[in-house]
């Protein structure tokens, strides 16, 4: 597991996502650092030691199961929680105790918690109503966000007579009027639908890149991001696995934790044979030889490994394939999914392996004895340590 430097994602930010329109320079401070922060409830360790920092204008994403730390860690962003160590920084001032209400965040909450007697307009003044704006700057701001939103035509309506959608772009709204220099948002997309929540994800994007405030997310949700974040820290009992790009994450995990939860990975069980400038020749179970380009680590030659093959990067053959490169594969159920076929198979060792297939490229008919080869580009494939319960060390 590792610790991330405050200056090494900074640079991680540039070097992996370009520089988003509008964000940090390396002569300004960062919208939100956290400095080895750490939080423990009686004998539980919540948040152990993490650090790293939050560009501005960035869709900063926190992701992980359920008890890994995220959402203790974003009541600490807020201020609902105090750390047990460590220093959290907005704007590069220490916020230290500071309550929620003297911090430049706001907090959208999943239940949106909106004032029901009030309308869209009341709703979204009631910030800059407490801050002594005037009235002429309460008016321009609630209009500003309202039309930000989409909703500057609901001004006079009341919650209750808002879709789920609506509402939650009230919330948006409300907070974003406070111009926080930091906004954290606890999986607010959780009680709308499919659809809507599918939606909703291109709304956020759309909203942060035109107010150009940091958006620091909170989700359990894989898809959700991969499809609005420019980074990720993926997390898991209180640490960062893997901070980067969503590309970055999916393509070249540091972790074989990382690689199962995020989408998912065919880890075949391999020897490594050989390393020749950066690549890697493996060799399976059944004496089978394959190719990764690239590895999360520097394995010596002789020890297991896993080698991770994302299934879209799987090639099916009737036949070997010519490269000499391949593995036998037994057939077992086809699911139709739109555009691409799922297929289970089983190598020879036994390890289960899925497959996505594009329609044009599913055998019709099946072999009689369901038996296949599968190849993948050596650039597709990836190499990581190998798990503690599956991994094998026969000889050739």
């Amino acid at each position: 597991m590792i610790r991330h430097s405050a200056i090494g994602t900074r640079g991680s930010a540039k070097t992996t996502n370009g520089d988003p329109a509008g964000a940090g320079t390396d002569t300004e401070a960062p919208a939100m650092s956290l400095v080895n922060v750490r939080k423990v409830f009686d004998l539980a360790v919540a948040v152990d030691g993490v650090t790293f920092d939050i560009v501005r204008n960035e869709f900063f994403s926190m992701l992980g199961p359920s008890g890994c730390g995220k959402t203790t860690t974003l009541r600490m962003l807020a201020g609902f929680e105090e750390p047990t160590s460590g220093h959290i920084l907005i704007e590069g001032e220490n916020a230290g105790s500071f309550p929620p209400y003297r911090r430049k965040t706001n907090l959208v909450f999943q239940n949106y918690a909106l004032f029901p007697h009030m309308t869209v307009y009341d709703n979204v003044a009631f910030g800059p109503r407490r801050k002594k704006l005037r009235r002429r700057e309460v008016d321009a701001t609630v209009r500003e966000f309202l039309e930000t939103v989409r909703l500057d035509e609901y001004s006079a309506r009341k919650p209750r007579e808002l879709s789920g959608g609506q509402q939650q772009r009230v919330a948006l709204a409300r907070a974003l009027a406070n111009r926080p220099a930091v906004l954290l948002l606890d999986e607010p997309l959780g009680a709308l639908d499919l659809s809507l929540r599918e939606e909703m994800q291109f709304e956020l994007k759309r909203i942060q890149r035109e107010t150009g405030i940091s958006f620091v997310y909170v989700t359990h949700d894989q898809n959700e991001a991969l499809t609005m974040s420019d980074r990720i820290a993926v997390m898991r009992n209180g640490v960062v696995e893997h901070l980067a790009s969503p590309e970055k994450i999916y393509l070249e995990p540091e972790t074989l934790f990382v690689a199962k939860f995020i989408g998912q990975a065919n880890l075949l069980p391999c020897t490594v044979e050989a390393a020749d400038g950066g690549s890697f020749d493996v060799r399976f179970a059944g004496g089978e030889r394959g190719r990764a380009a690239k590895a999360s680590y520097r394995p010596d030659p002789g020890t297991a490994a896993s080698l991770m093959i994302r299934p879209e990067h799987i090639t099916l053959h009737a036949a070997p394939p010519n490269s000499g490169e391949g593995l036998r594969v037994r057939l077992g159920q086809e699911t139709f999914q739109g555009a691409v076929v799922r297929c289970q198979g089983t190598l020879g060792d036994g390890t289960p392996i899925v497959m996505l297939i594009r329609l044009e490229d599913r055998f019709d008919p099946r072999p009689a004895d369901d038996t296949s080869w599968i190849s993948w580009n050596p650039e597709r494939a990836y190499l990581l340590p190998a798990e503690s319960d599956g991994s094998f060390t026969d000889s050739p």
